[in-house]
């Protein structure tokens, strides 16, 4: 499945700000009873880009991204640029 755009991401699920930073969530930094439907990864693909993938993932992860709509049975990433 093709990645969908950053711009289609931020429009579609609205990410949220961080405690310390931009939005981009140090694993300390999520809420213990965090849902993990409003909750993606940001990942480093094995061709060196980034990507926001559903739900927690710990295999090349960069951070974690809240945000205010969750996902249902999304299976898409999307392309961090």
């Amino acid at each position: 499945m093709r990645a969908g755009s950053w711009t289609h991401f931020e429009k579609k699920f609205e990410p949220q700000p961080a405690p310390s930073h931009d939005f981009l969530w140090e694993p300390w930094e999520v809420p213990k009873n965090a849902d993990w439907r409003y909750w993606w990864t940001l990942v480093e693909g094995d061709n060196g880009r980034l990507y926001a993938s559903p739900g927690y993932h710990f295999v090349n992860r960069l951070g974690y991204i809240q945000t205010r709509h969750g996902w249902k049975d999304e299976l898409r990433d999307y392309l961090y640029d």
